[in-house]
């Protein structure tokens, strides 16, 4: 239920686009559920290479505006292409008319503060990741060779210099949080992403059955998934009747099949493709693991344990430690360690009755990261910015 005494303000989101990710994901449910609640809500897209592969999650009535797409940025040299850009977000916003604009992510929170200088209208800065494991611009891979480019560190430059001025900074986790200076921690909030309860089960193809551990998210190289496949690698011959189920898309696609050519897994790995019914994928799985460097407030994982799916998940320096109580409705297994992770695995590929034991607690996600809750927590900073 959504409290009818909730402020009716209009508010304006902007993203980069609406790929389907997780953030994308945890948008459009606090979207959907602020139009339900009264308030009017503009989306506006700052990129207009991304797909609209999530648009269907989004309430119909929700305008949506692409700013890279009007003419006055296509119509700017190179060299000025960004301050043409912030000219023509600058204008999607004031013709919104917003009383609050919430940017998602870091990089579109840098545009979005640089092109509201002087309107008055306020800004909340809605963090994604964990921004002392992973700078902007940056892939989020440790590397002994890696140094920052030049983009990086003006990317970093911006944000130390424009968050101080935004109305609140708001970080999934309290580890996040404490990256930033005492000035962005004064005026920032730690909520998380919602969590929706599983929709009724979609009637699919029968398939025949085996076990299954199953990854969803995007294919790209913070999520570590040639660590996962190194892991399998070492406990498949021990289990025949496991399968490995990678869902979704990526730059990593072919590089990942490659690793598990190499690693003789073709018959025991499926590259499944992106799904758009990922409660139907995750009902019917095993386990759920989650191999990331690092990670904000994974949706994916919350999403599998509100179905029942066992998670397990390297213990990285932000997101599923503060989702999985370690022993009590999943495993974690410190961070890049493969024979733990093998370990982890083969334990509970062993041991169904410990599988179950797990599973009956997951689904307590709903309650602790619940959508009434976390729009609560939504509700009381815009009632504080406003």
């Amino acid at each position: 239920m959504i409290p009818s005494e909730w402020l009716p303000v209009k508010i304006t989101m902007v993203t980069a686009g609406l790929a389907g990710g997780g953030a994308e994901r945890s948008m459009s449910i606090l979207a959907n559920a602020w139009v339900l609640s009264g308030k009017q809500v503009h989306v506006i897209l700052s990129s207009f290479k991304e797909p609209l592969q999530s648009k269907s999650y989004l309430d119909r009535t929700i305008p949506i505006t692409r700013v890279i797409g009007s003419r006055i940025a296509r119509i700017w040299p190179h060299r000025m292409k960004t301050f043409g850009v912030l000219l023509a977000l600058r204008r999607a916003i004031r013709e919104t008319r917003p009383d609050v604009v919430i940017a998602l992510q870091e990089s579109v929170a840098i545009d979005v503060l640089l092109a509201a200088l002087g309107t008055g209208i306020p800004v909340i800065v809605a963090e994604h990741g964990d921004p002392g494991a992973r700078r902007i611009g940056s892939s989020g891979v440790p590397s002994e060779h890696y140094v920052p480019g030049l983009r990086s560190n003006i990317l970093e430059t911006f944000r130390r210099c424009l968050y101080p001025g935004a109305a609140s900074v708001v970080c999934l986790t309290e580890t996040a949080m404490s990256h930033f200076p005492a000035s962005v921690r004064r005026k920032g909030r730690v909520i998380p992403n919602p969590v929706l309860p599983p929709p009724i089960p979609t009637e699919g193809p029968s398939r025949p059955r085996k076990h299954r551990i199953v990854y969803l998210g995007r294919l790209v190289p913070v999520k570590g998934l040639d660590r996962l496949l190194r892991a399998f690698a070492l406990i498949a011959g021990d289990h025949p009747d496991w399968l490995l189920e990678i869902w979704g898309a990526g730059e990593e696609e072919s590089r990942l099949k490659q690793i598990s050519l190499n690693l003789e897994l073709e018959d025991r790995v499926e590259f499944a493709g992106w799904s758009n019914t990922p409660h139907d994928v995750l009902r019917g799985a095993d386990l759920f693991v989650m191999t990331s460097y690092t990670e904000g407030f994974p949706s994916a994982l919350c999403e599998a344990m509100a179905c029942g799916v066992p998670p397990i998940c390297f213990d990285c320096p932000s997101g599923p430690r503060h989702i999985i109580r370690d022993g009590v409705d999943g495993l974690l297994v410190p961070n890049g360690d493969i024979g733990g992770l093998a370990s982890a695995m083969d334990y509970l590929m062993d041991n169904e009755s410990e599988r179950r034991r797990l599973a009956s607690r997951a689904p307590e996600v709903l309650e602790r990261f619940g959508v009434g809750k976390v729009l609560g927590m939504w509700e009381d900073l815009l009632e504080a910015v406003l």
